[in-house]
């Protein structure tokens, strides 16, 4: 979004701006219209006996931003192809808005809609995400660590031969095979 100065001269200052890792802005010829700015969170409930619900803890969705952006008619097959890219790659971006910067934004969408009454542009409508990277560690636990000999594994007994049924044992199987059928 721009703002005019107070001359009104026509200099415009960007108020929302989408910046990349240097903080440099990125995409100067799509000029934003609005900027609708989701921020949600979400309450682990769970039932009670009673029918009631208890809360527990609440998570932090990740930000979600949703822009209009309009792109210079002298330039908007360009500008589009360098929002394509950044769609297509793995780059994260601050988008600063008037209330805050958002940090480690990726691109979710970028449609677009090309008709007759845009005079020569583009209007696009892009959707961007919070990202939030974990790193997952992963640790092996020593032979015999757990508190309870009962949790520790089976001791390795090596291959055990094989028995044949005795006829005591394999009538014993015929006979509960023949009473699940009866």
């Amino acid at each position: 979004m721009s703002i005019f100065d107070r001359q009104g001269q026509g200099a415009s200052i960007d108020v929302v701006g989408i910046f990349d890792s240097s903080f440099r802005q990125r995409f100067v010829n799509a000029r934003p219209i609005n900027a609708s700015v989701k921020e949600t969170s979400k309450f682990m409930e769970h039932p009670l006996e009673d029918g009631g619900t208890i809360v527990d803890h609440k998570i932090i969705d990740p930000v979600e931003i949703e822009f209009s952006l309009v792109l210079k008619p002298k330039d908007y097959h360009n500008t589009y192809q360098l929002l394509r890219r950044a769609w297509l790659g793995k780059e994260l971006f601050s988008v600063q808005t008037r209330t805050g910067t958002y940090n480690n934004m990726a691109f979710v969408s970028i449609p677009h809609d090309e008709t007759v009454d845009m005079f020569g542009t583009v209007a696009v409508a892009l959707s961007m995400r919070e990202v939030r990277y974990v790193k997952a560690t992963f640790e092996t636990l020593p032979a015999g660590s757990t508190k309870d000999p009962k949790d520790v594994d089976t001791k390795n007994r090596g291959n055990q031969p094989t028995t044949t049924a005795t006829p005591a044992q394999e009538k014993k199987k015929t006979s509960v095979i023949a009473e699940f059928f009866k």
